[in-house]
């Protein structure tokens, strides 16, 4: 999944701006009467533009994208006293279905970082899982 920031603005200046992701076990938000489930197997995230590798056991990726540009939009919005989308457009998403995939599609997110020239190893990324 990939989302850009409207504007081709940048978080790179502003890094305390990125989001704490939560690592672990699948995580359920509830928000009125509805409920998002998702595993997050990686992430980067880059100056304008995030990738997240997430599993939903339910087909309702659209609705847990919504509560999570909504509530990031609002969070970035309230701490730099902004008003308005931060996102560009509507996410993009690429179904996978092959486990064996899934190893590769790690390793290439985790690589986003250096072939950006924006460190020497993914370790040194601390915006990445």
């Amino acid at each position: 999944m990939l989302r850009a920031e409207q504007g081709r603005s940048t978080r790179l200046a502003r890094r305390n701006s990125y989001p704490s992701i939560p690592r672990g076990p699948p995580a359920a938000r509830n928000r009125g009467r509805f409920q998002a489930r998702a595993q997050l197997h990686a992430f980067v995230l880059l100056g304008n533009h995030d990738h997240l590798f997430l599993e939903t056991p339910e087909a309702n990726l659209s609705a847990g994208m919504h509560l999570l540009n909504g509530s990031y939009t609002g969070y970035f919005n309230v701490r730099h006293k902004r008003v308005g989308h931060l996102f560009q457009g509507r996410f993009k998403a690429h179904l996978i279905e092959e486990d064996g995939y899934f190893s590769e599609l790690s390793r290439y997110l985790h690589l986003k970082a250096v072939r950006a020239k924006l460190v020497r190893s993914p370790e040194d990324w601390k915006w990445s899982s």
